[in-house]
């Protein structure tokens, strides 16, 4: 059977966030489209930068929210939400605590994402320890599910059917045991998800691109309408392009930062080397692109 918790509090709170980001965007937008390039355009673009981040996370908790659901059958209770399930096999739960129990006080603070209307986390809670929320309803109005490793909150609709049925299945027995667990999508369960110095030169690339188009963009009302692009061995000028060149170059290194990442993800399980190799280079090739930029403005 599948019990859904009640998710419109939840949902109307992450729509009415979601719309006042979408807001600030589109406010971003406006002003950069007004804007000269210089400094002040540089600072509104990665303040749009950052509210696309802060969009995409939020977008995957309402996903999270919206995918909540407890499926129960003889063997176990599986928690899903988003990417995520956990699978709790009735014969390892010892009890099963309504979350206004008068024994149960929460001694520490909830950590993790929360909203009215949502909960994923953990709380410690007197006699249970940690207590692994996955509840779209505080600690009073959970039902806790108790083992000897982990206990977790949750809070189907309808509580009374639940229990019922939970209690059930109990008495009838295990058909086939499961082993409690928790599991991710196949994706996310990646090594590369793991590996600190891949996404470490992913991220210094990244940095050192936008840090390059900001310096660009606060000098570019300095330059002339026309700067020399390429320099010969006796450092004249051999090309002279647009000035517009010293803003599409850092576009173009931020493009090649992207292939070099999704062509090492795909690698990595093979060749973990090469992964490295990739990334590394396009974070050598962003700081030849700061030098090579950084001689043209001087010129220019």
């Amino acid at each position: 059977m599948i019990y859904k918790p009640a998710k419109a509090l939840g949902l109307a709170v992450g729509l009415v966030v979601l719309v006042t980001i979408l807001g600030i965007e589109g406010f971003l937008l406006s002003s950069i489209g007004r804007q000269s390039v210089g400094i002040g355009m540089a600072i509104t673009l990665l303040l749009l930068l950052f509210s696309l981040g802060i969009m995409g996370v939020w977008l995957y908790w309402c996903y999270e929210l919206l995918a909540l659901r407890y499926t129960l059958d003889r063997n176990a209770l599986v928690i899903e939400y988003g990417t995520t399930r956990h699978i709790v096999p009735l014969n390892e739960v010892k009890r099963v605590v309504a979350g206004d129990d008068e024994a149960l006080r929460a001694t520490t603070s909830f950590r993790g994402v929360g909203w009215p209307g949502y909960l994923k986390g953990r709380q410690r809670v007197p006699g249970l320890g940690w207590v692994l929320m996955c509840s779209t309803e505080p600690l009073e109005r959970m039902v806790v599910i108790v083992t000897d490793t982990v206990s977790y909150g949750i809070s189907p609709a309808d509580q009374e059917d639940f229990l019922e049925a939970f209690k059930v299945r109990q008495e009838l027995g295990v058909l086939h045991p499961a082993e409690q667990t928790h599991l991710r999508s196949p994706l996310l369960s990646l090594p590369i998800w793991r590996d600190r110095f891949f996404w470490a030169a992913v991220v210094f690339a990244v940095l050192i691109d936008l840090g390059i188009l900001g310096v660009m963009m606060a000098r570019y009302g300095d330059l002339g309408l026309r700067i020399p692009l390429t320099l010969s061995i006796w450092g004249q000028a051999d090309r002279i392009a647009s000035r517009i060149w010293v803003l599409v170059l850092p576009v173009l290194g931020l493009g090649l930062v992207g292939m070099d990442t999704l062509v090492g993800m795909v690698v990595h399980e093979r060749e973990r080397l090469a992964a490295h190799l990739l990334v590394v280079a396009g974070l050598v090739t962003q700081v030849v692109l700061y030098l090579a930029l950084r001689q043209v403005v001087l010129w220019g």
